[in-house]
């Protein structure tokens, strides 16, 4: 929430976990600082992280920038490019999505990001925490590729290339 805030960055958080000394689970926490670094606001775009290593998917852009229709910036909290071309968006509701007042920014936000052609999926942090299966099923039918088919698509390129060459 820190980094989320500019309050510090995650080198200052680094070097403050090399000054403690023992803490438990530090392993941990050095984790979500890289997922931080990487990107992730809250916890669920974390845990989505570690979903994506767990089930080999394809690891997603994440608070990815955009403008809205009224000029403000905007982020999307996962994003992928799919072979098909086409853009698939995860936004990951915490409990504060359940306000009405929050859920209906969401759903304005939501139309305005469908109409910039991008496909939308809703998903709880708790679900991503810890129900991933059916998240990760859709994720996989709209295309997300896994890291296999990512390898296997890199090799059919590189023999495409190398006939290209002779």
């Amino acid at each position: 929430m820190a980094v989320q805030q500019r309050l510090c960055t995650v080198e200052q958080l680094d070097e403050a976990l090399g000054r403690v000394g023992r803490v438990r689970h530090k392993r941990y926490m050095r984790l979500a600082l890289v997922d931080i670094a990487g990107g992730a606001q809250a916890l669920g775009e974390i845990d989505m992280a570690r979903v994506c290593r767990r089930f080999g998917l394809q690891p997603p852009k994440r608070q990815v920038r955009r403008k809205d229709a009224s000029g403000k910036w905007r982020y999307l909290d996962c994003e992928w490019d799919l072979p098909t071309g086409e853009i698939l968006v995860l936004e990951i509701d915490g409990r504060h999505h359940y306000d009405v007042s929050q859920w209906e920014a969401d759903m304005r936000r939501e139309r305005g990001v469908v109409v910039s052609r991008r496909w939308v999926l809703r998903a709880t942090a708790f679900e991503v925490r810890l129900e991933p299966g059916p998240l990760v099923a859709d994720l996989i039918s709209m295309g997300v590729p896994r890291i296999s088919d990512l390898s296997a698509l890199g090799s059919a390129i590189a023999r495409r290339d190398a006939d290209k060459s002779d």
